[in-house]
């Protein structure tokens, strides 16, 4: 019986006429580039990823004669001609590493939440490193970076809560590469980074309507729209201008100190008072023009839109006149 021997580099089961040995030279060096290891007399290539391999060390080898050229007429010392240099930079790590971890289904040709296709009409967007990110915290669901989603279902570069709940996986273990393992825990560290602190305006998917509500007075929708006038406001490494808008609002609302507050958002006292200054300083110039103001609104406009039609037969004699109810109960009077 024919001994099974598997290709070193995709894993898969090589038939008897479809072995390659792995040579030596150039070919071998890219090869122990790609495998991480020393290239043993036992391994073997199929057919296909000698192909491949040949066609990687052609393409090299076209740049590093393109990137001699380009030494030579500068003058330059560089060791880009070192074929073990350029195979560093075109290869990974392969996906030999077996994990049993849920995995969501791996194609460009449908969304991953929903399963419908996408077509010229219907167009699907690449998962971000963020949202791949939360679904693994979230659900515990690994996507791979060339799986696509619909549009509706990302809000900033994050899913959308419904589509957390809905998303499901096709695997329960996947294949990783040592470059997918370094990848995912950088990026798991920069996400936990960020939501050290619970109250959180840039992750819209931690923080639920109620919390907008209870927070800033507003709903979620209401926020967005208010953080169309923020546009002057820069964001900084301290903070976004989600945040700097949501401090602000919730300075107003529940009236904490700034130090409570630098506490809460995780943010310190001097930068909490700059926060909600260019906040304020910036709603004034923006927002407060076109919403407040005897100035923000046209005659016409008040009488037709903004005046009941009780009103106009109770107090009015011409249809054109507006009226306004003036409440005077705190306005003080000196008395006699």
């Amino acid at each position: 019986m024919t001994k099974s021997i598997n290709c070193c580099l995709c894993k898969k089961r090589c038939q008897l006429n479809n072995r390659r040995r792995c040579f030596s030279g150039v070919i071998k060096t890219f090869l122990t580039e790609k495998l991480q290891r020393c290239v043993q007399e036992t391994d073997r290539l199929c057919a296909s990823c000698t192909a491949k391999l040949y066609k990687q060390v052609k393409n090299c080898n076209k740049t590093i004669r393109s990137r001699s050229i380009e030494i030579n007429n500068s003058g330059e010392n560089n060791e880009a001609h070192i074929p073990g240099a350029c195979a560093a930079n075109v290869f990974t790590s392969p996906k030999s590493i077996r994990l049993e971890i849920k995995s969501a289904p791996k194609t460009h040709r449908y969304c991953i939440v929903c399963k419908k296709e996408g077509n010229t009409r219907h167009r699907l967007v690449t998962i971000t490193s963020e949202a791949r990110t939360q679904s693994f915290i979230e659900k515990g669901i690994f996507i791979n970076q060339k799986s696509r989603c619909c549009k509706i279902h990302m809000e900033s570069r994050f899913f959308k809560i419904q589509a957390l709940d809905v998303l499901q996986s096709s695997k329960q273990h996947e294949y990783f590469s040592r470059t997918d393992i370094i990848g995912l825990l950088n990026d798991l560290r920069a996400i936990m980074k960020m939501t050290s602190s619970r109250l959180n305006f840039d992750i819209p998917a931690l923080m639920t309507e109620e919390n907008y509500n209870d927070l800033t007075g507003l709903s979620k929708e209401q926020f967005c729209d208010l953080l169309g006038y923020m546009s002057t406001v820069r964001s900084s490494g301290v903070r976004s201008v989600r945040t700097c808008l949501g401090v602000f609002l919730t300075k107003l609302r529940v009236g904490l100190s700034n130090k409570i507050l630098g506490t809460v958002f995780g943010l310190k006292t001097s930068q909490v008072q700059r926060i909600i200054h260019a906040a304020r300083r910036t709603l004034m110039e923006t927002f407060v023009p076109h919403t407040l103001g005897f100035q923000h609104i046209s005659h016409e406009d008040f009488v037709t839109n903004h005046t009941t039609p009780v009103a106009k037969q109770l107090f009015t004699t011409d249809p054109r006149q507006a009226v306004i109810v003036l409440d005077g109960t705190y306005i003080f009077i000196q008395k006699k």
